[in-house]
């Protein structure tokens, strides 16, 4: 994972950016809060475009946090015993919102394709609970996150090759 973090980060027009950490980041933390909204739409609606939209939005957005949490999320930093708390807490959120997402995803396919084969209040409930804990995590994720760049004056330096 490192050489391909590396290789972007090699690239002229990445060579703007001290980190893709936050430019990839943001893109999960809109779009699996959004996929709620759209769920709840689609269940209100009753639309099949507004289904077909919300596992599309909610895989993106576990796309986009798979790539955070892996790809461009660097941890080698020396950092003091209380900023490494916040971060282990950070990661912590992190791991529990990709889970999350997973079984959002997963019960959102059983949502819309197996109806037929659950009662009415557990087909909306599981779903709902599941991507409202995904959004909650991703937000207690991002409080972490900005409390190691804000409080705690977390900073990436450019690299030699830019």
């Amino acid at each position: 994972m490192q050489l391909l973090s590396d290789f972007f980060q090699t690239l002229p027009h990445f060579c703007l950016f001290t980190t893709l950490h936050p430019l990839i980041v943001h893109l999960p933390v809109t779009l699996i809060p959004f996929s709620l909204f759209l769920f709840i739409f689609s269940v209100i609606l009753k639309k099949h475009d507004f289904k077909i939209v919300t596992n599309i939005t909610l895989v993106l957005g576990l796309f986009g946090a798979i790539l955070a949490t892996f790809l461009v999320h660097p941890h080698d930093l020396v950092l003091s015993d209380k900023t490494e708390e916040i971060l282990n807490m950070h990661d912590y959120f992190a791991y529990l919102t990709l889970i999350f997402t997973i079984l959002s995803c997963i019960s959102l396919i059983i949502h819309f394709k197996f109806i037929k084969f659950l009662k009415i209040r557990m087909k909306f409930y599981i779903p709902l609970i599941l991507i409202t804990l995904s959004t909650l995590s991703v937000g207690i994720t991002g409080h972490y996150g900005a409390s190691l760049s804000h409080v705690y004056d977390i900073k990436y330096e450019k690299t030699d090759h830019c």
